[in-house]
């Protein structure tokens, strides 16, 4: 008998698999982690989309192999909307840290096609903020929009998106 309280009483539970959510309460609200694909492949909140600034560059000349954003802004529109990224919806970019460089370019690429709500947050920031939250659903694509002036996308976009960096002031890429 006491072997066998010795054999069953102190079985362990099987390790189960923890998946971190994030808030589905408000489906006007896109996740969007800046890290690299292999850290979101690695680990990310359900219902997140993964956005990279690279998405959105093209070689301009593949000698010097320099990069610039990509001159049809309907395409670079129709990406975001085929993510679920409109200007009616509220935008949270989250990355290692709160103002990494790809949250900084990407917040600025969004606010200049009119998407307003846009905050950034650490990686452990929100896990903190949202972890009694229930889990999110993927979101889907949206109807694509237009933005009233592309012409200062372009003009700024080498400073202040492809080529950002901490000596960038915010003022200059306003």
């Amino acid at each position: 008998m006491w072997l066998l309280a010795t054999l069953f009483g102190c079985q362990l539970q099987p390790t189960q698999l923890k998946e971190e959510s994030a808030n589905q309460d408000n489906k006007n609200l896109v996740l969007v982690d800046t890290r690299s694909a292999f850290e979101f492949a690695g680990f990310h909140f359900s219902g997140s989309v993964h956005l990279n600034s690279e998405d959105f560059l093209i070689l301009k000349n593949p000698q010097t192999k320099k990069r610039i954003l990509d001159p049809d802004i309907t395409q670079t529109i129709e990406r975001l909307a085929q993510r679920g990224i409109s200007p009616l919806k509220s935008v949270v970019l989250i990355s290692d840290k709160k103002d990494s460089a790809e949250n900084k370019k990407l917040s600025w690429l969004l606010r200049k096609l009119e998407i307003t709500q846009v905050t950034m947050m650490g990686f452990d920031e929100y896990r903190v903020i949202n972890k009694n939250r229930v889990l999110q659903a993927p979101s889907t694509a949206v109807p694509v929009w237009s933005v009233a002036d592309s012409e200062v996308i372009l003009r700024k976009a080498d400073q202040c998106f492809v080529n950002w960096s901490v000596l960038t002031s915010d003022k200059n890429c306003l």
